[in-house]
C-alpha cells in the first residue's frame, strides 16, 4: 500500500505546522531555562524576521560597570536534512536587520537541539545547557 501524496496546499500547511511546533518547543525550552516567558514571533515567516527574539537588557556587572546585552535574533530549524550553512546565512541576515545577536537553533529528526552562535570571535555549536550557561554569564 503506497502513501498518498500531499497536494501543494497540504504540504505547505504541514511545513508551517511543523515549523510552529518546533518554534513553540524552543520557546518553551528557553522559558524554562531562563525563567522568563519567551514566545515565538507570529508572522515571522511571512515577514522574513526571526522566529523568536530575546529582548535586550541592561545590567551592572560585578565591577559595577553598566553593560547592555543586545538581545538575540533566533532562527529555529527542525529538518531531517541539515542545511546549516544556508540556515546560518539566513540567521545572520535577520540578526543584522534587527541589530541583535544571531542564534540558530536546529536539530535533525529525533535529535537534540543544537545552538549555533558567535563566541570569542568564532562560530560555535553547542547544546542548550552550554549556551544557557554562557548566556547567564553574559559572555556570549
Amino acid at each position: 500500500m503506497s502513501k498518498k501524496k500531499r497536494t501543494p496546499a497540504q504540504l505547505g500547511r504541514y511545513k508551517r505546522t511543523k515549523g510552529a511546533v518546533a518554534e513553540r518547543a524552543v520557546a518553551s525550552l528557553l522559558t524554562k531555562g531562563l525563567g522568563v516567558e519567551v514566545k515565538r514571533k507570529l508572522g515571522a515567516s511571512r515577514e522574513g524576521g526571526s522566529d523568536i527574539e530575546l529582548d535586550s537588557k541592561s545590567y551592572i556587572d560585578s565591577r559595577l560597570v553598566m553593560r547592555t546585552h543586545p538581545g538575540w535574533s533566533i532562527e529555529v530549524k527542525n529538518h531531517q536534512r541539515l542545511s546549516i550553512g544556508k540556515w546560518w546565512d539566513q540567521t545572520l541576515e535577520q540578526a543584522t536587520k534587527e541589530e541583535k545577536r544571531p542564534l540558530l537553533v536546529f536539530r535533525g529528526a529525533n535529535k537534540d537541539w543544537n545552538f549555533l552562535y558567535y563566541h570569542e570571535g568564532g562560530e560555535v555549536i553547542t547544546d542548550f545547557l552550554t549556551w544557557l550557561k554562557l548566556y547567564e554569564e553574559n559572555k556570549v
